[in-house]
């Protein structure tokens, strides 16, 4: 599948679980959507940092091999969550943060916004501004994690289930009963009987 002009390899579909914040390598846009486990051709040498619904922030490094997109140490989330951190990092940064640090209508206050749970809880509600400006707090005070060999030789052997629906049942096909074969009980038909009775007056 090409994502932001790269191949990656996605193999069976199924629920994305990271976010690409920026990449070093230009064919990796920010927002694109990625799979624990998933195998992507990021150059070597090349950086990518991505984040997660659950706020984890992790940067791979590209090798000959690409990269292997890390476990993520949370259950997969819901495309709803999914796609407003997304929306937040694609939406550039308000300008004026001083309605949103107050909180506007039932909007949270940005202090009150402290982790993803509550930042992604607040874009989803439509308090965008805030929610945006959360993010940018959050991710100035979050240091990214190095994704280790190890971790990634992990996350390429976890299997990675399917989201493929299973085939309709086919009904089965009702069993139909063979038509006898005529049979002769030994009663001539009329034109047996008229045949029969020709002769006999011939004779």
């Amino acid at each position: 599948m090409a994502l932001g002009g790269a191949i990656v390899c996605t193999g069976a579909a199924a629920a994305q679980d990271f976010i690409v914040l920026n990449s070093t390598d230009q064919a990796f846009a920010k927002g694109v959507e990625l799979r624990s486990g998933q195998r992507v051709n990021l150059s070597p040498g090349k950086t990518m940092t991505l984040i997660s619904v659950s706020g984890e922030v992790r940067t791979l490094t590209g090798g000959t091999l690409g990269a292997v997109i890390p476990k993520a140490t949370t259950a997969t989330p819901q495309p709803s969550a999914i796609a407003a951190l997304r929306a937040m990092v694609l939406r550039p940064p308000p300008r004026r943060v001083v309605g949103a640090m107050r909180g506007m209508g039932n909007c949270p206050k940005l202090e009150e916004l402290k982790t993803m749970d509550t930042i992604v809880a607040a874009e989803t509600r439509g308090c965008t501004t805030v929610a945006k400006a959360a993010l940018e707090a959050y991710l100035l005070n979050t240091a990214a994690v190095p994704v280790t060999a190890e971790e990634a030789a992990a996350a390429a052997a976890a299997p990675v289930a399917a989201s493929v629906a299973p085939a309709p049942a086919v009904p089965p096909v009702p069993a139909v009963a063979p038509t006898p074969p005529a049979q002769n009980n030994g009663s001539m038909n009329s034109t047996d009987r008229g045949r029969s009775m020709k002769k006999t007056t011939t004779n």
